[in-house]
């Protein structure tokens, strides 16, 4: 109550009058509530009259509170335009509160080395998934990167993965009919292979047999096969992804055989090396 009729603010107000009502009925809270009646007059004239300026600052009295309650950075925004319209007593002392709660939200951020392992996780989910709302939720969080090296380097990679699900453009393709053997490709741990193909092909158990990539020491890894187009097929890196420093081969079987059951002239090799 003192401090309400020291500031005369209509949030010191609002405060005491609820803890004024939390009271028993009796000679103390009559009394003290014709004392704030007083000073929301006064208030009131301040204001031109204007009895909705009570409400107004209710509202973001319960804005502000809702922000120290949940500490999130949209209910401080929406707390902050209401209190923007306020007279500058009300503004001072709700902008302060504002102010606080900010300052915790701020400290609570990732640093920019958290940003970049969600960035890349995101990143590494497009590559998997080659949706494109994988990929434009990775691609808002890459944005958000300070410029850099890890930024160009992801996005990047995004670019391949939007160019694979656009079909403008199938990067480190290998041609069944060029039959290339490519060698030491330095590529990402999440890396996505395409293999494009002259006919129309399906992903059956015998795909699955033929084509394969194996480590140094002759292992089969744990990839997994998807068909992008009816002739193009995505050979996606291990959950985990690929080893760094390790090198893997891409194994394509001439067993393999197009949906007209056409077979591969060869057998196609091509190795690779993981590097960051």
């Amino acid at each position: 109550m003192n401090r309400a009729e020291s500031s005369r603010t209509q949030t010191d107000v609002n405060y005491a009058r609820r803890l004024v009502n939390s009271l028993s009925w009796g000679n103390d809270r009559s009394s003290l509530s014709s004392r704030l009646d007083l000073i929301q007059r006064i208030i009131d004239n301040r204001n031109g009259g204007d009895t909705n300026y009570y409400r107004a600052v209710n509202d973001a009295t319960n804005a502000v509170i809702r922000a120290e309650n949940f500490r999130l950075q949209v209910d401080i925004d929406s707390a902050r335009t209401l209190v923007n319209n306020l007279n500058y007593e009300d503004r001072v002392y709700l902008g302060g509160r504002l102010d606080s709660v900010q300052a915790i939200v701020n400290n609570r951020l990732p640093n920019q080395q958290s940003l970049i392992n969600i960035a890349n996780d995101a990143v590494i989910r497009a590559e998997r998934s080659l949706t494109q709302n994988d990929v434009d939720s990775a691609r808002a969080l890459v944005n958000s990167l300070s410029d850099g090296t890890y930024k160009t380097s992801l996005n990047y990679r995004l670019n391949i993965v939007q160019n694979v699900i656009s079909n403008s453009y199938l990067p480190s393709i290998v041609k069944s009919r060029q039959l290339p053997i490519l060698d030491n490709r330095l590529v990402n741990p999440h890396k996505v292979w395409i293999i494009s193909f002259d006919k129309e092909v399906e992903i059956n158990s015998s795909t699955m047999q033929n084509i394969t990539v194996t480590d140094s020491r002759g292992n089969r890894v744990d990839v997994s096969l998807r068909l992008t187009t009816n002739k193009s097929i995505a050979v996606l890196s291990p959950s985990n992804g690929y080893t760094i420093g390790e090198r893997y081969t891409l194994n394509i079987s001439n067993g393999i055989r197009s949906k007209n059951r056409q077979k591969l002239n060869r057998e196609i090799r091509m190795n690779f090396t993981i590097t960051r």
